[in-house]
């Protein structure tokens, strides 16, 4: 049910060559075409930007999401829609860009441009305001262009933010080395006007690039590099059932609808059953940590759902104890627990042996509501289905039935 359709790996044995060197072969930012024209690259519109355009990370979440397979306008048509939504003066983070679009367009049943089996949902993210990211963290990030990632950055003087989408190992070096990065940057197009603003990140000529790690070189007298902070990867995760996602399918994720920097966490509910349903809310006697799902009693139905939690971290170790409520007051544990690969998402489910007026999920903590913590986005998918012994008595039936009209 959650493996990865032929598309999806076709695509990202795609993006592999394109991205990555072949094996044995050394990465050669001279001649980097491919990373001109064979990567999203997108740029703010119009260039140059218009003062106050603080659309980078918009950019760079189009960039990554573009990169995945997203958009039926491709990385640009994916930027355009975000700039339009939540405006072009904002500050956000682009982690709040993928995820804004992937459930208002990409994992929204109700969206055209609704891909269920596109095989990239899981998006960690990794802050490091204080020091800034580490040598450790960039040799991380070119293992993820392996993995057919595109890699967004976030720099802090000035604040900007921008696509890493190759290079070689490794950055702890002095200048003079043969090092380098390449960057996609969405403020400044290429002499010539091509619109590729590509940067290569070389190290001998270290005045003036982006680095992800200035704090391992001396300071030169005038500091015009800029230490990376942050970073964003969209990496293959784990989807729903399309029947479930069709039916009924609530995501719960940190929205702007007022277009605005305030970002505050809310429900997005879509499916044929969306308009029947309301959100879910969260219950007046545990209002940070249970969500009460609303339900309609239903004889000789039973019912499933599904709970997909997006963590910002990673860890294949990781027991989260979320349990389901019924509205007799009976506890339920998940059927079942899905990991995906990295660790970064889990797919619960629970089979229902009847259907409930309503159900509640009791989540450890209330990081699930305020999603400041270590919980980025969670989503829940519900469908109801007839009894199996239903389900065999009208089988049963279709063959009679069938069996009269072939004798006449």
């Amino acid at each position: 049910m959650h493996q990865r359709s032929a598309s999806a790996i076709v695509f990202c044995a795609l993006l592999i060559g394109v991205l990555v060197a072949p094996a044995g072969a050394a990465f050669d930012p001279n001649d980097y075409d491919v990373y001109k024209n064979g990567v999203p690259d997108v740029d703010k519109v119009p260039l140059p930007p218009a003062p106050g355009d603080n659309s980078c990370w918009q950019a760079t979440a189009a960039n990554l999401l573009g990169g995945a397979g997203y958009g039926l306008g491709g990385a640009q048509g994916i930027y355009n829609q975000l700039t339009n939504d939540l405006g072009k003066n904002n500050l956000g983070a682009t982690w709040n860009a993928v995820n804004y679009w992937l459930y208002t367009y990409g994992k929204n049943p109700n969206s055209p441009e609704f891909q269920p089996n596109n095989a990239y949902t899981d998006v960690t993210v990794k802050e490091r305001y204080a020091a800034g990211l580490t040598v450790v963290d960039y040799n991380f990030l070119l293992d993820e262009l392996k993995r057919c990632q595109y890699v967004g950055v976030g720099f802090d003087i000035p604040p900007h933010c921008m696509t890493l989408v190759g290079g070689d190992y490794e950055n702890a070096v002095p200048p003079g080395s043969t090092t380098k990065s390449v960057w996609h940057d969405s403020d400044i197009t290429q002499a010539g006007g091509n619109g590729n603003d590509v940067y290569i990140n070389d190290f001998a000529t270290h005045f003036g690039q982006w680095d992800l790690a200035t704090n391992v070189f001396p300071p030169p007298v005038v500091d015009y590099e800029q230490k990376a902070q942050t970073y964003t990867v969209l990496c293959p995760g784990l989807n729903k059932p399309l029947a479930a996602m069709m039916n009924y399918d609530v995501a719960y994720f940190m929205n702007d609808p007022t277009k605005t920097a305030d970002w505050a966490p809310g429900f997005r509910v879509a499916g044929e059953m969306g308009s029947m349903y309301p959100a879910p809310i969260w219950d007046p006697l545990e209002p940070n940590q249970t969500v009460i799902i609303g339900n309609e009693y239903i004889k000789d139905k039973y019912k499933e759902v599904w709970l997909l939690v997006d963590y910002k971290d990673r860890d294949p170790n990781r027991a989260e104890q979320i349990i389901l409520i019924d509205d007799a007051g009976k506890l339920w544990s998940p059927t079942s627990v899905t990991d995906s690969n990295d660790g970064g998402q889990s797919l619960y489910y629970w089979e229902l042996d009847y259907q409930p007026h309503m159900e509640k999920i009791v989540f450890p903590n209330d990081a699930y509501m305020t999603l400041t913590d270590y919980v980025k986005d969670w989503d829940v998918s519900t469908i109801c289905v007839p009894e199996p012994c239903t389900v065999a008595l009208l089988g049963m039936g279709a063959m009679v039935l069938f069996r009269r009209r072939k004798r006449a």
